[in-house]
């Protein structure tokens, strides 16, 4: 599927002015509570990477593989677990000829779903560039020298690791998004290897949008990026997650805490909630995100109260999630009057 030119021309414009600043630091922060499931994602051919260098294109999508490729040519390959198989740089232009700057076999692996503390290591041959520079004499100044760089692809045994560090909010030109952070290291097994370079890698992977929406690290070339827009067909459809109060609950106090959690690949619009249809809590969102939390008390009625959680997202969609709760006042007069007679019950004993 070609990229529509609007969408194109404004990811592009996005990129531009951030490639200068594409190299700074993710800005994240903590998140209370539990991590939601991230079960692997499927991709089709025609979703797009939108990120800080550029637009990717899914050319190719089969049984292990997935071949992403920007307007310069340049190629990352994933395998079915979105770990690279090879990256092709192209980037320097037609006349550059062929980069290869990562290179590791066989594939590592990922296990899916993630989970915060999941590990793993998995052994292999890594293929890393090193350069000598050599002093040559100059045939056009006698007695001169002048500098050449040569550059060779050194293979060498290596453990390739990766370890789920952590559930955290990811502020990124795209938004802010709810991600997973994963580090992987490739650690040669000779201490001496050859010019190896320390390599790292550091990326957070968003539920709610179904990839990898930011990485940073060392000598990790175009692995680096931060999203600057979503795929409206990589994105998830507008859902609401209500997990507090169960449907059904009995109370005997006035009020009930809400939580939960609403995603929307196209952006959040409003989120809106109301108690018997009367509405008792609103949040609107200025910057579209993708996620937002759900976190209120809610003053109950006597009786039944039916409570409606609506979100809209930006393409003006809607999704509704209800709850039924029962107040008794009744049983909470009860639990406090019986209270009271055993405070003040006194049993006295004569000798």
């Amino acid at each position: 599927m070609p990229v529509r030119p609007p969408l194109r021309r404004r990811a592009l414009a996005l990129a531009a002015t951030l490639l200068l600043g594409g190299c700074a630091a993710v800005e994240t922060k903590p998140i209370a509570g539990a991590a939601p499931p991230a079960p692997r994602p499927a991709y089709a051919v025609g979703q797009r990477w939108i990120r800080s260098d550029g637009v990717w294109d899914l050319r190719y999508a089969g049984a292990d593989v997935y071949a992403f490729r920007a307007a310069d040519g340049s190629e990352i390959i994933l395998n079915r677990d979105l770990l690279p198989r090879t990256v092709v740089d192209r980037s320097g232009g037609a006349g550059a000829g062929l980069n290869e700057p990562f290179q590791f076999f066989p594939t590592p692996r990922l296990d899916w779903p993630l989970a915060v503390g999941k590990h793993g290591a998995s052994r292999g041959k890594w293929q890393y560039h090193r350069e000598e520079v050599a002093e040559l004499p100059s045939s056009r100044v006698g007695g001169g020298t002048y500098r050449r760089v040569f550059r060779f692809v050194v293979s060498a045994e290596a453990t390739f690791t990766w370890r789920v560090d952590a559930w955290e909010e990811v502020r990124i030109p795209a938004g802010r998004f709810e991600a997973y952070r994963l580090t992987f290291r490739i650690v040669p097994d000779a201490a001496e290897a050859p010019g190896a370079p320390a390599w790292w890698l550091r990326a957070w992977y968003a539920p709610a949008v179904r990839q990898f929406v930011a990485a940073e690290g060392a000598n990790v070339g175009l692995l680096a990026f931060k999203l600057v827009a979503v795929d409206p067909v990589a994105a998830e459809p507008l859902q609401v997650l209500v997990r507090d109060p169960a449907d059904g609950l009995r109370v005997s106090r006035r009020d009930a805490a809400l939580s939960g959690r609403v995603t929307a690949g196209k952006g959040i619009a409003r989120v809106a909630v109301s108690v018997n249809g009367r509405e008792v809590w609103r949040r609107a969102e200025a910057d579209a995100t993708v996620e937002a939390m759900l976190e209120a008390r809610l003053a109950l009625d006597e009786g039944r109260n039916v409570v409606i959680v609506t979100a809209t997202d930006t393409a003006g969609e809607t999704r509704q999630e209800a709850r039924t709760v029962f107040y008794d006042a009744s049983a909470a007069r009860r639990s406090a009057e019986a209270a009271f007679s055993s405070a003040s019950l006194k049993i006295s004993i004569s000798p």
